[in-house]
């Protein structure tokens, strides 16, 4: 039960969806299992849900390494396509399109944007040519870059977590150019602003020990007896005589 949660989440890590939905499902086990193990042994109930705890932080902390681990994939987008399915850690090269930017704000849900204060971040086109028009290919990479960023001249490197760009935004940015999005278009977030929210090695050491932990307790409680109640009666030994 403690290593189902970290085990899990590794697997489903690979994939966006395992990194947002998938994550949930080893943790779920786990409660699932600390219900039941509750359940069995009702005295040794501390233990269990401390090590129920630790396996559910083990799991829900999973599912990011395998992005975080894997080996940065580098595109040159004047020379270079990127597959519409591209994730993880990539290096992309090119030029900033600052004509075409959207800024992102931390806005409270049921509040409205306040665009006088400073942005959180900015989403800013990363294409292969700098000033020409606009070649439209089946991908179009849109960088998350921080506010002033966007407007560096010159070729530009950007490092992040690459994730598919949500269609709406995919339309924004190619119809505001007065063109229409070909068939079969699709847009790459590069996310260069949220990379990295918590160091790879704190990261692994979190899961590392909270899986361990979370077996040291589990075991100690499948290990303690049941100590027998206080109206339970007891059997006596008879000698005979």
């Amino acid at each position: 039960m403690a290593l189902l949660p970290p085990l899990l989440g590794m697997l489903l890590g690979s994939s966006s969806w395992g990194r947002t939905w998938g994550a949930w499902i080893g943790p779920g086990l786990a409660i699932a299992g600390g219900v039941a193990f509750t359940l069995a042994r009702p005295r040794v109930r501390a233990l269990v849900l401390l090590g129920t705890m630790l396996a559910v932080m083990a799991g829900l902390a999973a599912p990011q390494l395998p992005v975080e681990l894997s080996d940065e994939q580098a595109f040159d987008l004047r020379t270079d396509s990127v597959p519409p399915e591209l994730e993880g850690r990539v290096a992309v090269t090119g030029f900033f399109r600052a004509e075409r930017t959207m800024a992102e704000y931390a806005v409270p849900e049921g509040a409205l944007p306040q665009q006088d204060g400073p942005a959180e971040a900015v989403l800013v086109p990363l294409l292969g040519v700098e000033s020409e028009a606009v070649p439209l290919r089946d991908v179009l990479v849109v960088a998350r870059v921080r506010p002033g960023a966007e407007r560096k001249g010159g070729l530009q490197t950007v490092r992040g977590l690459a994730q598919a760009l949500d269609d709406e935004l995919l339309a924004v940015f190619v119809q505001s150019s007065g063109l229409e999005i070909p068939s079969g278009m699709r847009g790459i977030l590069v996310d260069a602003v949220d990379e990295h929210p918590t160091p790879v090695w704190l990261r692994s050491v979190l899961v590392v020990l909270a899986t361990i932990a979370s077996l040291a307790c589990l075991w100690i409680a499948a290990q303690g007896r049941e100590q027998p109640s206080a109206g339970a009666p007891r059997r006596r030994a008879h000698r005979a005589t």
